[in-house]
């Protein structure tokens, strides 16, 4: 009976140390331990395998492995935005708004999830507007979709069928116009073309009786004098009833609505993310053994305590990591920064300028468009959040922006024109550029096309061989930081925060070394890496902004990491399995330009100027 005893005991205790630490200390044991943080990474990994793949089942069974290792901090929420996107592409989008909402809640700043949100809204209103018989609404809605999400089957088939039922109804509306003008064959005509792009018209049955009755009527057209009046009385009554009978029909059809409830279904399955931990009761008849298992998890929890104060030297580090795998670029904390006052914002003035508009409030920084008091011509005024004020990497950073661009004079290069200090706040006075940037163009125009997308970068090359005779490196050119005049098609290269001077004149390096500068859909993989750099850093991101102003997408595939990954791992898209049409000249120039290794790319702009002019000329 002892060794019965003894036996489970040693199975107990063992069974313990398997599992009970990990259900007394869920949180803080797996935000220290390594052995778990590599698990959830390789979780992660695997999920976003699965998601290129479209195997959403696979990806959400690895994202909720990772949340139940580690509910809690970056890391959770970066599994539970991925879990919100299989949701949304599922249909269910009440799931996703819930988990979506619940990283917001903890991360408000979360770009992935307040885009997930957005996208969820546009698809309920078209779903909305689609039931309801709105189909331009439904087709506008679906199409913002498309646009921001170009992999989604499903909402590229409600366009079409939205498109196709709002040609429906105009051949409907013709159709009638026809009748009404006593034009058989061409309203026949009409309601085959309804019958082919909306084939369960509610009421296209009744439409084929009217026409038919109508044809019916108008089939003997000559005979004697006397019938020929009579037919054409009959004709003209049986057309009155046409007319009437297909009113009749137009006031019922305007009050059907064939909802689709395939939200409301999908809606409301049961929430699989939620995690409860296993149950650790047992239902022991006996009170010995009771005890003796409470004695067993007692005694494992101060070996489990013993260990976490072994690897608290391992926090900062562990922590640090989750920040680095959540945030494109983190913000170091601000110790003991004062706040200074917002008067100078609140106000209408800043020193001599009058505030006119707010343009921008980024994480950092605001910027305002103002007037000269004397001049009246307007200029745009770049200062830090109040937060930020006294913080002093940042303020360094803004002071270091103004006397660069204080220094450069280039038609293509935004111009300084005043530095203020006002309330312990640093405010920057640069030129008004009046247009819009290349990324809000092809939003709203569509690609541009070789002959008029060619100039601009001819233009961007030179403001960029400009910067690098000057020894610097911008680091984060996109789409979004080249202006276009309205007044005289000229680009102007903005945003110079994070730009990296390749001598000691400007001062010492303001990035972290174990931090990457710029936006991470257009970096080169040295800035992924996270290695030395130099102008053929700006070169491959010029390549990338050039590829998406031709095309409206992205030469490398995926959403963030993934689209990270496909730089470090993949080949560029090429043009021509984009649009045919294509010159072979223009995609060699972006191939070269965004090749991996940077010693395949243009050696210099000067020389991506002169394929670029070669091209166009060609």
């Amino acid at each position: 009976m002892i060794w019965y005893r003894f036996k489970i005991v040693l199975f107990l205790n063992i069974l313990y140390l398997t599992f009970g630490y990990h259900i007394l200390f869920p949180a803080n044991a797996s935000n220290q331990n390594s052995q778990t943080l590599s698990s959830v990474q390789n979780h992660l990994y695997q999920g976003e395998k699965y998601l290129e793949k479209a195997d959403f089942q696979r990806a959400e069974a690895q994202f909720v492995l990772a949340i139940r290792l580690m509910p809690q901090g970056p890391t959770a929420l970066l599994a539970r935005v991925k879990i919100g996107f299989i949701y949304y592409r599922q249909n269910r989008f009440d799931l996703a708004r819930k988990e979506l909402n619940i990283v917001l809640k903890a991360a408000p700043d979360n770009r992935e999830a307040r885009d997930y949100l957005q996208w969820i809204q546009w698809m309920l209103d078209a779903e909305n507007a689609l039931g309801s018989n709105q189909f331009t609404k439904a087709r506008d809605n679906f199409q913002q979709v498309i646009e921001m999400d170009s992999t989604n089957q499903y909402a590229r088939q409600q366009f079409q069928l939205s498109q196709a039922r709002e040609n429906a109804l105009s051949f409907v509306q013709q159709f009638n116009e026809a009748l009404a003008s006593n034009q058989i064959p061409l309203a026949e005509a009409h309601l085959n073309q309804v019958e082919k792009y909306w084939k369960d018209y509610p009421k296209l049955e009744q439409l084929r009786m009217i026409l038919t009755n109508l044809k019916t009527s108008a089939a003997p057209s000559v005979r004697t004098d006397s019938a020929t009046t009579g037919i054409t009385k009959s004709s003209d009554e049986q057309k009155n009833r046409a007319v009437l009978q297909l009113k009749a029909i137009e006031d019922n059809s305007s009050h059907d609505s064939t909802r689709m409830d395939s939200i409301t279904k999908t809606a409301n399955l049961p929430d699989t993310t939620r995690f409860s931990p296993p149950a650790t009761g047992f239902q022991l008849d006996n009170y010995f053994w009771y005890l003796l298992i409470i004695s067993i998890l007692i005694l494992s929890g101060v070996i489990g305590f013993v260990l976490r104060y072994l690897k608290l030297k391992n926090k900062k580090r562990l922590i640090q990591f989750e920040k680095d795998v959540v945030s494109d670029t983190p913000v170091p904390p601000v110790q003991n920064a004062k706040i200074s006052p917002e008067s100078s914002l609140n106000s209408s003035y800043i020193g001599k300028y009058e505030i006119l508009e707010e343009l921008e409030q980024g994480g950092m920084g605001r910027v305002v468009k103002a007037r000269h008091p004397h001049f009246r011509q307007p200029v745009v005024i770049k200062s830090l959040l109040p937060e930020f004020t006294n913080h002093p990497v940042f303020r360094q950073r803004l002071l270091r922006e103004a006397n660069i661009l204080f220094e450069l004079d280039h038609p293509n290069i935004v111009r300084v024109t005043d530095l203020l200090q006002e309330n312990e706040q640093v405010y920057i006075v640069m030129q008004y550029v009046d247009g819009k940037n290349l990324y809000q163009l092809v939003q709203e125009n569509g690609p541009l096309k070789p002959e008029k997308a060619i100039p601009l970068f001819i233009q961007a090359c030179q403001a960029l061989a400009y910067l690098h005779d000057h020894k610097i490196i911008h680091r984060d050119i996109k789409p979004q930081n080249m202006m276009l005049l309205r007044q005289d098609e000229k680009i102007k290269l903005v945003d110079f925060g994070i730009v990296k001077p390749m001598t000691a004149d400007y001062g010492d390096a303001l990035t972290s070394a174990s931090r990457i500068a710029g936006t991470p859909n257009f970096m080169s993989p040295e800035q992924l890496l996270n290695d030395e750099i130099d102008p053929r850093t700006d070169i491959f991101s010029l390549g990338i902004s050039l590829f998406f102003v031709l095309t409206g997408s992205h030469p490398f595939e995926g959403y963030r990491i993934p689209i990270m990954r496909a730089i470090l791992e993949k080949e560029s898209q090429k043009l021509t399995a984009i649009n045919p049409a294509f010159a072979q000249s223009i995609e060699k120039i972006c191939s070269k330009m965004m090749a991996r290794d940077r010693d395949n790319r243009y050696p210099n702009v000067i020389e991506v100027e002169k394929a670029l002019m070669s091209s166009l000329n060609h």
